[in-house]
């Protein structure tokens, strides 16, 4: 009986090491493999315990004197005569190969399985073993037929097959039997619609009942999609037990699931590599919009993108009015006078511009029915050159539309343009949320966001003050990077609100309590109903994130930690060693000791930068002529 085994290879040559390897593997073995004895006796100090040593004649036979010894065989004379083409050599190592599974095989099999009273379990798990690891390597459902038909035949015996091939929601059933009479077809079919439904069966096998005779049948789905494909088996023996055949199954459905994932993980791959030029334009173009604050310039990018990404020369995009109930305002255009377009009235709930919107998808505008006030408009277009219309949405919410084109009227868009385009109007709407949220955020009053930061003091006096420190220290550090104005009011609102999840938290209660250290999510929550931009509400819950991994909430490592969190870090352990910046003892002692938690709890470079910010040393980067205020950052 075949049995998945644990074998030992020792082989100096890669290339035939790593061919075997692969091929054991895949048969559903576990293998570990060494160049030479020293690699193999670390492996069994480790506690390695193989049933089987393969290993050259010249291999000392005490290595793992329990273990069946299998020899290597010289070189055949296939791979030595390669005439300097590696082509023979390479067919002989795969030949050896195929040799050597069949001979590790035949050896399990003299091995045997435990007492006769254990059969039943041994053959059960030792099928489930062998399942989990040669599934995973299989990538269509014909290579896991073919295992899961060969292995179950190996340990149970199985009299015949039957495949059945299903669309979701349908009853359209395609079945292919082999080896089984139509009325135990026919009984298995009833047994699989009835378990099946609306998705996918959980694997089971049960005993049935065709014309008094009993049958044991195992049955799995093999392919999850738009085809649900099943495969049943009709098996000589099975385990008796209840459990153990329900527990069997379930292992077999978790190596299944994990064949399918494995499956999912390569079209993923494939996928993204086949997208990779899409994917780097679009971090290219949000890079560039990301650092945009109003409509007009990221409009501009926007257009500039498309004329440069796409080759179109003409462009223009429209946006809904702020209070204009539904009308679109022209913001930007390119290649051509705004005045062409200037008294064409685009509205959001009719003619043209609602076509689009309703459609939701890219549009070629000749290609539109249009009349009346939609044909007036599709005409001003035209002569302005642009001929494709996309529309531009931020969720759900349709916010404007894009127009380009080119001087050639028959103009067309190939698939990686397509593709393209898609990234563009992708990194437009991100732009715009973020253009959203922080004009959200900057409607809250400097004065508001100072009472939540006092009210997570009131319980602790002797922090009085502590998060406009915080934020003093980490503008001082924003405006060393030559952060962007809307940088350091983002970073700002980080500084003095980094503690506002303690509002709640008892007085007393100890800085590493479990209490304690869920103030960052706290805080994120409360952030949350405000809205804020991202930047912000990862500055508040990362910044006692450590620069080793070993902080809290998320153990987030290095760069990983968002810039803002690193630098409230860094102001924040600052103020806590010394609150009061004239003391000019406690402020040496407090730079010693970010000093030496550089590296460790904080970013050693920004930890540098402050160093020598607050030592006034060489170090010192250019600055404004004249320090900005928060309130002036904020906007009181």
């Amino acid at each position: 009986m075949m049995r998945t085994g644990r074998i030992l290879l020792i082989d100096p040559e890669e290339e035939q090491r790593e061919e075997l390897a692969a091929r054991l593997a895949a048969a559903g073995h576990y293998v570990a493999a060494v160049a030479d004895e020293p690699g193999a006796r670390t492996l069994l100090e480790e506690g390695l315990e193989p049933d089987l040593v393969i290993a050259g004649v010249g291999c000392d036979a005490g290595l793992a004197p329990s273990a069946v010894r299998i020899s290597l065989d010289p070189p055949a004379a296939a791979e030595q005569a390669d005439n300097g083409t590696g082509r023979g050599r390479r067919a002989g190592s795969a030949a050896r190969a195929v040799d050597m599974v069949v001979r590790v095989e035949e050896a399990l099999l003299e091995l045997g399985a435990p007492t006769s009273a254990r059969d039943e379990t041994w053959c059960a798990l030792d099928l489930s073993r062998r399942l989990a690891n040669a599934l995973p390597g299989t990538r269509t459902e014909e290579d896991r037929i073919e295992l899961l038909c060969d292995t179950f035949h190996a340990y149970f015996g199985v009299r015949g097959t039957l495949v059945i091939r299903r669309t979701p929601g349908t009853d359209e059933w395609i079945e292919a039997g082999q080896g089984l009479r139509d009325a135990v077809t026919e009984r298995i079919a009833a047994e699989v619609a009835a378990r099946a439904g609306e998705r996918d069966i959980r694997p089971f096998l049960t005993r049935l009942e065709v014309e008094g005779e009993p049958h044991d049948v195992a049955c799995m789905a093999v392919r999850c999609g738009e085809y649900e494909t099943d495969l049943a088996m009709d098996l000589e023996r099975a385990p008796g037990d209840p459990a153990l055949r329900e527990a069997l199954m379930n292992l077999v459905g978790s190596s299944l699931r994990a064949a399918f994932a494995a499956e999912r993980m390569e079209r993923a791959e494939t996928t993204v590599e086949a997208e990779l030029p899409v994917l780097e334009n679009l971090l290219s173009m949000s890079r560039e919009f990301s650092g945009v604050t109003h409509r007009g310039v990221l409009c501009r990018k926007i257009l500039s993108a498309a004329r440069n990404q796409l080759g179109m020369s003409r462009s223009a995009i429209f946006l809904e009015k702020d209070g204009g109930q539904g009308m679109l305002a022209l913001q930007a255009v390119s290649g051509f006078s705004s005045v062409m377009l200037a008294r064409i009235g685009l509205a959001a709930f009719h003619g043209l511009a609602a076509e689009i919107l309703n459609r939701g998808v890219l549009c070629r505008l000749p290609e539109i029915p249009s009349e009346g006030a939609g044909l007036r408009e599709q005409r001003m277009l035209a002569e302005a050159g642009l001929q494709w219309a996309a529309p531009l949405t931020v969720g759900r919410e349709r916010r404007g539309l894009l127009f380009f084109g080119s001087k050639e009227a028959d103009a067309r868009l190939n698939e990686g343009e397509s593709r393209t385009l898609r990234a563009l109007l992708g990194s437009a709407a991100v732009a715009l949320r973020n253009l959203d949220k922080l004009e959200e955020i900057q409607g809250l009053s400097l004065g508001a966001i100072r009472g939540l930061a006092a009210a997570a003091e009131l319980s602790r006096p002797e922090r009085e003050g502590h998060a406009e420190r915080v934020a003093e220290h980490a503008l001082a550090l924003g405006r060393a990077l030559a952060l962007a104005p809307d940088e350091l009011r983002q970073l700002s609102y980080c500084a003095l609100l980094h503690d506002v999840g303690k509002i709640g938290i008892p007085a007393g209660t100890a800085d590493d309590s479990p209490e304690m250290r869920k103030h960052p999510i706290l805080a994120s929550r409360v952030l949350s109903r405000a809205d804020p931009p991202e930047a912000v509400v990862q500055g508040v819950e990362q910044h006692h994130e450590r620069w080793d991994g070993q902080g809290y909430p998320y153990g987030l490592r290095g760069p990983a930690i968002h810039l803002f969190a690193r630098l409230v870090a860094i102001a924040d352990a600052f103020d806590r060693s010394c609150p009061d910046p004239a003391d000019a003892g406690a402020v040496e002692t407090a730079l010693r000791r970010l000093e030496r938690g550089a590296g460790l709890l904080w970013d050693p470079g920004l930890v540098a930068l402050f160093v020598g910010e607050l030592e006034g040393g060489t170090t010192r980067p250019r600055t404004p002529s004249r320090e900005i205020s928060i309130e002036e950052i904020v906007g009181a």
